[in-house]
């Protein structure tokens, strides 16, 4: 395994049954992770909001 100049990981590995494969994986950058957590928090947040029960019913606490 080897990380290339862009960053991917390059590599190659070998399966059950005795064959040789070849892989490369992307690795996103940071800012695109960060992006990702912040839509996903914004998102529970608002389903969090929309499904929050009132402490007052009828008039009642």
């Amino acid at each position: 395994m080897a990380i290339g100049d862009d960053g991917n990981i390059i590599g190659y590995g070998t399966t059950a049954g005795g064959q040789t494969h070849a892989f490369l994986l992307a690795v996103p950058e940071p800012s695109t992770s960060a992006l990702l957590a912040l839509a996903a928090a914004g998102f529970i947040f608002s389903l969090r909001r929309k499904y929050q029960i009132s402490p007052r019913r009828n008039g009642r606490v």
